[in-house]
């Protein structure tokens, strides 16, 4: 599947660094490190980090593979490898744009120093700038369930690394926390310069998705699945020129929608709402982006036309503005024989 996408251009701007580890990588880092695993079953090493069938279909389930993600992600080094293999697969995908967001604080809490994690992210960004033809942008992901202090360290750790590659933040995780607790570290960021985008109407209702917008100055929504049952969340994703960041098989694996026909990404286009089409976590959810591209196109029968123009139109709702118009250009030089509205 997604033998045609594989070819065009495309940009992520909703892709986990945590839940990009390639297979190979999660078995030559648990060995190295000696982890108690069950290197003995393959099936069973391999739910343990990635989606399996037979898993319930909810968002606990699916946030359960990164407790033993992070286990791994124990210094510099195997940051700087697990940031290159990400950038590497999406560019062999022939993705050129990414945003990569990271949880710092689990970052932290798992041993890592500031400097390590920013040392070892922008080295892994580094040489795949070097190896292959893309470009990333950082955001920084603040988990919902963590104190207000681990916020606000999040947001100084993003504030103080502007010049280094960090160009937004974002509100992540279990929803059941409101998005009125983080106001303040979210108007200090914007203050400082940093874009704002927020899970939410994933596993909550699309409440938030209104609070996330009106609250915390969030420009781009993540996932939004539940943004139809809600005529007020519509209202406020078009009143500010909200993108909705997509991400079709994870909202299938996470239960946030039941069948793939039941996503909104349709109804948004009609309804002239800015939508993407990303891989959240091509690892933990074993795709790459043409895969979910042809999953559009084939399940939920958006045209060809109709994903060139959301790639156009995606250019204008990212959060490095000096790739712009660079990236017009990647999508003109393939896409001129296309008639676009």
């Amino acid at each position: 599947m997604g033998t045609i996408y594989h070819q065009w251009p495309k940009i992520d701007l909703h892709r986990h660094l945590e839940g990009s580890l390639r297979m190979e990588t999660i078995y030559e880092l648990s060995r190295k490190l000696r982890l108690p695993f069950p290197y003995h079953d393959n099936n069973l090493f391999r739910s343990m980090f990635a989606f399996d069938n037979n898993d319930e279909r909810t968002l606990k389930k699916f946030i359960s593979k990164f407790i033993n993600i992070r286990k791994l992600i124990r210094d510099r080094e195997i940051l700087a490898k697990i940031t290159y293999e990400s950038l590497a697969d999406a560019a062999l995908d022939n993705v050129v744009y990414v945003e990569l967001r990271f949880n710092y604080m689990a970052m932290i809490n798992g041993g890592l120093s500031p400097r390590e994690i920013i040392g070892g992210i922008n080295e892994g960004i580094r040489i795949a700038k070097n190896d292959f033809e893309i470009e990333t942008g950082l955001i920084c992901g603040i988990s919902r369930d963590m104190n207000i202090e681990c916020a606000e360290e999040t947001v100084n750790f993003a504030i103080s690394n502007i010049d280094n590659g960090i160009i937004a933040i974002d509100l992540m995780n279990d929803e059941s926390f409101s998005p009125e607790l983080f106001q303040a570290p979210f108007e200090r960021a914007r203050r400082a310069g940093l874009y704002a985008t927020a899970h939410a109407g994933e596993a909550g209702d699309a409440g938030n998705i209104i609070k996330c917008i009106n609250l915390l100055g969030a420009q781009r929504i993540g996932h939004g699945t539940q943004i139809l049952k809600n005529a007020e969340s519509l209202s406020a994703a078009r009143e500010h020129n909200i993108l909705v960041e997509c991400c079709l098989t994870s909202n299938m694996q996470t239960g946030a929608i039941e069948t793939l026909s039941d996503h909104p990404l349709p109804a948004l286009l009609d309804c002239k709402i800015p939508v993407c089409i990303n891989t959240d976590d091509p690892g933990v959810s074993s795709i790459n982006l043409s895969h979910e591209y042809a999953l559009a196109n084939s399940e939920l029968k958006i045209g060809d036309e109709s994903l060139v123009n959301m790639l156009f139109n995606t250019v204008d709702h990212i959060f490095r503005s000096d790739y712009k118009s660079v990236l017009y250009e990647k999508l003109n030089n393939y896409f001129c024989p296309y008639d676009r509205e």
